[in-house]
């Protein structure tokens, strides 16, 4: 495919032209090297670092940043990992089968769970955290019509509404939004990978304002913090005590957590 664009251009205008060419790669570089590896062929340049570099396009570097902290091995990155595997868990019981069943009896106008995707920007996974927030106390009635023996250490219930996890997904929709709101921004095919750097300063003024004036400068957190604790309510949903397995004893019935 680059050889045919290529030869459309030498046809209708210069060689001359070849060596003038701008574009933006729109899907990271991976699918521009191929172009740009026949572009310096056909102009038999060499250095094709310096000739013809290939970058990420703004949207992807902005993932990368996040994709960064998410897999690293830091307390923040396993933090992320760990609120990702309970957000999931909505996925896993809810989205087919009995629990969708039990979710539409529940409530029909629910959105079905999705599952985080590795794959695709952080935007779009962020929508996964906007479903949880909205239809918690539908995913929340679905689950107890699905359960409704279940043992007090039954594990998925503190995963999923545990008052921990409420104050963690409401921290993580206030801290997300405005990068994620930047990633929508930067992902139009006419915006040059430079705006990035014009429109960043702002967006790291507001994640450090967050940091410096927790919980205020959160607004969806600040609104219920006070009573994100068990026993309370959120949603009407009463909320349990937080999840966090760090050793599991024993086996079978007489397994113990700590």
């Amino acid at each position: 495919m680059a050889e045919m664009l290529l030869k459309v251009i030498q046809d209708n205008f210069s060689t001359d032209l070849l060596a003038r060419l701008c574009a933006v790669s729109a899907d990271g570089p991976y699918q521009a090297n191929g172009f740009c590896g026949k572009l310096l062929e056909k102009l038999g340049i060499e250095d094709n670092e310096l000739a013809l570099p290939v970058i990420w396009d703004a949207a992807h570097i902005l993932n990368l940043a996040v994709l960064d902290v998410k897999d690293s091995n830091t307390d923040s990155g396993q933090h992320f990992q760990r609120f990702i595997k309970r957000c999931n868990v909505f996925n896993t019981i809810l989205a087919n089968g009995k629990g969708f069943a039990f979710l539409q009896l529940t409530d029909s106008s629910a959105r079905r769970p999705v599952s985080y995707a590795c794959q695709r920007f952080a935007s779009s996974s962020y929508e996964q955290w906007e479903k949880i927030e909205k239809s918690f106390a539908s995913y929340w009635q679905a689950f107890d019509l699905l359960y409704p023996n279940r043992r007090e250490d039954e594990e998925y219930q503190y995963m999923i509404a545990g008052s921990d996890f409420i104050m963690d997904l409401l921290a993580f929709l206030d801290t997300m939004k405005p990068v994620v709101d930047l990633m929508l921004r930067v992902q139009s095919l006419d915006t040059p990978v430079w705006k990035l750097k014009l429109w960043w300063p702002s967006i790291k003024a507001l994640m450090a304002k967050a940091s410096n004036e927790y919980p205020v400068s959160l607004p969806k957190l600040n609104k219920v913090m006070g009573s994100l604790k068990a026993g309370c309510t959120y949603n009407a949903v009463t909320l349990l005590p937080g999840w966090l397995i760090t050793n599991v004893e024993g086996c079978g019935g007489n397994k113990t957590y700590t």
